[in-house]
């Protein structure tokens, strides 16, 4: 089966919008519960939270790198936190 790689984005710092519901705390529900329903499937999922960005672009740049740096590609630039 295949090897999937799920981030939330945005980040603990990095909010997104919030009022009726918050978009970080949401999307984290949404990306366990999928990730949950891939491995039920037999799939091997690594999960992804930014937990150290504080601002947009560095949440962009972490998410992006962290993706990029997966087993089979050439670039490593940051470090970052993960779940699986």
């Amino acid at each position: 089966m295949a090897k999937i790689v799920i981030s939330s984005g945005h980040g603990k710092y990095v909010r997104g919008a919030s009022g009726y519901l918050d978009e970080v705390d949401e999307a984290r529900r949404v990306v366990t519960v999928v990730a949950d329903y891939l491995r039920e499937a037999g799939h091997q999922v690594e999960t992804f939270h930014d937990n150290t960005s504080v601002t947009q672009s560095e949440n962009l740049d972490t998410i992006v790198d962290y993706h990029t740096r997966r087993p089979g590609t050439s670039t490593s630039r940051s470090t970052s936190t993960r779940t699986s």
